[in-house]
């Protein structure tokens, strides 16, 4: 089970991780169907359908927003939180994670999942209330009710 964990929380981290907006790599794509860059907060909020795909992966969610800094030029990732229901498929569907709820702290480095988090690889299923990915640390807290 904690292989499944990984494999999955490792996923979304990479997609979020390689996301700055400075910096994007080629081959991230981040489609919705509005965009509001609000600078005087310094995000970014993708709404409607969002659709992010970055190598083998997909993630969908109806709202996923960006909040950087803007120091000299340089823009930084803070944190990217997405609000609404996520869905992130990899490899044609081998390995599935949805939770109600994300957000990924680029300064801590965390990836936090919340609310019927649910991953599945090769018909292994982990149900939780919440999990928490520390890539410094490269270690995996569940929190809640694992089934």
């Amino acid at each position: 089970m904690n292989y499944i964990k990984q494999v999955f929380v490792v996923m979304l981290l990479s997609l979020i991780h390689n996301s700055a907006i400075a910096s994007m790599p080629n081959n991230l794509k981040i489609t919705s169907d509005s965009l509001a860059i609000k600078q005087e907060e310094l995000s970014a909020t993708f709404s409607g359908s969002v659709l992010v795909v970055f190598d083998n992966l997909r993630l969908t969610s109806s709202k996923l927003i960006v909040f950087y800094t803007d120091i000299s030029q340089k823009r930084d990732i803070q944190k990217i939180v997405i609000p609404s229901k996520l869905k992130a498929i990899r490899d044609c569907g081998k390995e599935i994670v949805i939770a109600d709820s994300g957000e990924f702290d680029n300064i801590t480095k965390k990836l936090t999942l919340i609310g019927n988090v649910r991953m599945q690889k090769d018909g292994n299923v982990l149900v939780t209330d919440k999990l928490v990915y520390s890539a410094n640390f490269k270690s995996i807290n569940q929190g809640g009710d694992a089934k």
